[in-house]
């Protein structure tokens, strides 16, 4: 976008090179700021994830479009929810990968806030049937600790990253 505040249109960059170009970018704001070392700026370009990507075929017209994918692609991917302080060994501890995907809350915060049998009345008010054997487990996968999925095929949808076929309401959820 030029100063006016109008798109314009530049040569095509392999996608691997402009990622490489915005990680350096970002990376040495952070430097300069003081907010990383460079020996760490130096390392992070040479992980195998970077933590930057690039996917060069969504295109935005208007202002409006531009904000929507900008704020699609600032969400945070460090969650204050899964750093959790590791008292024997005095450390930080961040937890990541399978466990967690999609959570907004912790399985401990979920527990604090959530009961099991709270969660059934709730559900049975609504015509659900609830059956556990575990409410402490019906508590940590409350609705609420989990993100708005809706919300995440919206934005896919409208960036023609993915596409909306069909919405599927469950009938019946059975785990473990």
């Amino acid at each position: 976008m030029d100063a006016a505040g109008v798109f314009q249109e530049i040569p095509r960059i392999e996608d691997s090179r402009l990622a490489e170009i915005f990680a350096r970018e970002v990376l040495g704001f952070l430097v300069r700021k003081e907010l990383l070392s460079p020996e760490w700026a130096e390392r992070i370009l040479y992980w195998r994830h970077t933590g930057f990507n690039v996917h060069s075929l969504v295109r935005t017209k208007t202002k409006p479009e531009a904000e929507r994918v900008g704020k699609y692609m600032i969400r945070p991917m460090l969650a204050l929810e899964r750093l959790t302080f590791l008292e024997p060994e005095g450390k930080v501890g961040y937890r990541w990968g399978r466990d967690g995907a999609g959570r907004v809350m912790s399985r401990h915060e979920a527990l604090r806030r959530f009961r099991g049998e709270q969660i059934r009345d709730e559900l049975a008010a609504k015509g659900i049937e609830l059956r556990s054997t575990n409410w402490k487990g019906v508590a940590e996968e409350a609705a609420a600790a989990y993100k708005d999925v809706d919300e995440d095929v919206r934005v896919s949808h409208e960036l023609g990253i993915g596409r909306l076929v069909a919405k599927v309401v469950p009938i019946g959820v059975m785990k473990g």
